[in-house]
Formats: C-alpha cells, structure tokens, sequence
C-alpha cells in the first residue's frame, strides 16, 4: 500500500503544478505578445 501511494503522489502533485504552470504561461505569453504589438505600433 505505502509503495502505491509514493507512486500516485508525486505524479498528482506534477499534473496540478503543470496545470498552474500552463495558466501562468499562457498569461505571460499574452503579456509577451501585447507588448510586442505596441512596440512595433511605437516603431
């Protein structure tokens, strides 16, 4: 039973930090490409 919950642990933990880190780059990304839009509009 312990070996089982060491092996379905971290893979939990892994997919709901990747989830947060997807939303977290996605944002970043959007940030990323509004601001190249207005520095090319500036140029």
């Amino acid at each position: 039973a312990s070996i089982t919950e060491v092996t379905e642990d971290p893979t939990h933990l892994i997919r709901r930090n990747f989830v947060q880190f997807s939303k977290v780059y996605q944002t970043v990304v959007k940030q990323l490409l509004y601001f190249t839009s207005i520095t090319e509009d500036c140029q």
